[in-house]
């Protein structure tokens, strides 16, 4: 990473310099705003870097508050909405509006949006990361842990995205910064989070730790210890065909921890408000305002295949043609702007939480691994349902039947304007636990229903599927990778940025190096994708 162009090589360098000098400039002449404290605020605790605790927040997923604008709007739409959410199977981009149809949602890595993303997951987290380092890592490294914590829900995607990063020499005062190998980065997470939760566990029951800059959890150290855990899992479990012995030692540490795990909905790890500060979530308007947002294909295929009653809750009812439903789109299709609107929106609005971690997807985690016969506390059966019932509770839905049906399956995806579009059901996964199954049918239904409950969650969604190989979605229509990518198997990473080659080239070329001799492009996979 060319730290002059994307990060600050220390909270010492000119450019941070001049940003906390315009903060202590705008904090005098507004003292009234817990997001801009005046001097005497910063200095309380010995905490001179508060307002960035909410700027690393924000960096985790990208949102914004109504006051931003659009710009919080656009940085999601490009770091996520128009690559992962599509990958996944989430959503379909209207992509004939950008450049062409040669974009992300089509397989091709168009190095603007590819630049753009790289700097939403570097540069946008290490900033305010680094700021709160520097002053907390040794005189209040309660604050520091949970800037860790935050750091590492958000860069696990970065790396999770584009395999090899920086990250152990970031800050070190150099302008160009080695990349690390992601096993190297994984382990390197999964120790940083076990002293983070060392590190806070005495703080439970104290005053809450900075409620006037913690936009999660407003200083609840309880909470962050339980997210911090429910973390580990996931990040174990991502590990589980790479290194099975460490996939197992965290997974069973993160749910044996005394704090336990996020288990109650309420106690998620999500964005919407918090400290004083309400938060827009970015699909709300990608959808309305943009037009840019459809549902896609594939979650639609299982949601009506299953009748899910979660339906209404992800996408909105609309007409075509003169009959009411729900539609979805086709992942990269040469479309129309005025067809493509007619189709079903994400059902969510500005007020809908952007969710980091949910409590379903901890009672998934936990399925898995008592299927693979790790100490879980329970049954994968029991897991596998609890994750149900808990999406449901999650989204305002109630059934009592849906985890007993034992005979619907994904349908056919129909489009209702072009036949051409149409395509078979990606599975024949039912629903029902079956402990007599297999496996792997049975580890399909975990993450089928996992994926489902994460919704629109791309990020970890696209992670999943490449993981697992599950769910089993509809393929892209119109794939200009050039024949690199897999229309079937779907793309595998993102490529680096010609600007790291240009101004970093040594160390991404050692980088590249890494991706067990393939090239860097979008069919090579990362570390952790190693299911035989």
């Amino acid at each position: 990473m060319y730290i002059k162009r994307y990060l600050v090589a220390s909270v010492a360098t000119v450019a941070l310099s001049l940003l906390l000098s315009s903060c202590k400039k705008y904090f005098e002449e507004v003292n009234t705003n817990p997001y801009q404290p005046t001097d005497k605020m910063l200095e309380y605790n010995n905490l001179k870097v508060g307002v960035f605790f909410p700027q690393l927040a924000k960096a985790v997923i990208p949102i914004g508050t109504p006051s931003e604008d659009t710009g919080p709007v656009n940085n999601y739409q490009i770091a996520v909405d128009l690559s992962t959410n599509n990958w996944a199977g989430y959503t379909a981009g209207r992509s004939e509006k950008f450049d062409g149809g040669s974009n992300l949602t089509t397989y091709f890595f168009n190095d603007g949006w590819v630049n753009g993303t790289y700097i939403r997951r570097t540069a946008d987290i290490f900033n305010p990361w680094l700021a709160i380092k520097q002053n907390t890592e040794t005189t209040a490294p309660q604050l520091y842990a949970i800037a860790q914590i935050m750091k590492i829900a958000g860069y696990h995607q970065s790396t999770d995205m584009f395999g090899p990063m920086p990250y152990k020499k970031v800050g070190s005062g150099s302008f160009t910064v080695p990349y690390d190998s992601q096993q190297e980065i994984y382990n390197s997470f999964l120790s940083e989070l076990t002293e983070a939760v060392k590190v806070l566990t005495p703080f439970i029951g104290g005053d809450p730790l900075i409620p006037q800059y913690d936009v999660v959890y407003e200083g609840n150290v309880r909470k962050w210890i339980q997210f911090a855990n429910s973390l580990t899992l996931r990040l174990a479990m991502r590990l589980a065909y790479a290194d099975a012995a460490t996939a197992q030692k965290y997974a069973e540490q993160a749910v044996s921890n005394p704090i336990g795990l996020i288990l109650n909905v309420d106690d998620a790890a999500k964005m919407r408000s918090g400290a004083g500060q309400t938060f827009m979530n970015p699909i709300r308007t990608l959808s309305n305002n943009y037009a840019d947002d459809r549902i896609g294909a594939s979650i639609m295929a299982y949601l009506k295949g299953y009748n899910d009653p979660r339906l209404p809750a992800f996408a909105e009812q609309v007409t075509i043609g003169g009959v009411p439903g729900y539609y979805g789109v086709r992942t990269g299709i040469s479309i129309t702007a005025p067809e493509y609107v007619q189709y079903s929106s994400p059902n969510v609005l500005s007020e809908t939480p952007l969710y980091w971690l949910m409590a379903s997807e901890v009672s998934f985690l936990r399925a898995e691994g008592a299927l693979r016969n790790w100490a879980m506390g329970g049954s994968a059966e029991q897991f596998y349902n609890e994750g149900i019932q808990k999406s449901f509770q999650e989204n305002g839905v109630s059934n009592t039947t849906y985890s007993s049906n034992a005979i619907s399956t994904p349908t056919a995806y129909v489009d209702p304007l072009n036949a051409a579009r149409n395509a078979t059901a990606p599975t024949t996964i039912t629903i029902k636990w079956n402990a007599a199954d297999v496996f792997e049918r049975n580890l399909e239904r975990i993450i089928t229903q996992k994926w489902i409950a994460m919704f629109p969650n791309g990020p970890e969604a696209w992670a999943e599927q490449r993981r697992t190989g599950y769910p089993k979605l509809i393929p892209i229509m119109l794939n200009r990778s050039g024949g690199i990518v897999n229309s079937a198997s779907g793309v595998k990473r993102m490529v680096y940025p010609l600007a790291e080659y240009s101004l970093n080239g040594a160390n991404v070329a050692i980088a590249v190096q890494s991706l067990l001799g393939m090239p860097d492009n979008g069919a090579s996979k990362v570390w952790w994708d190693k299911k035989p």
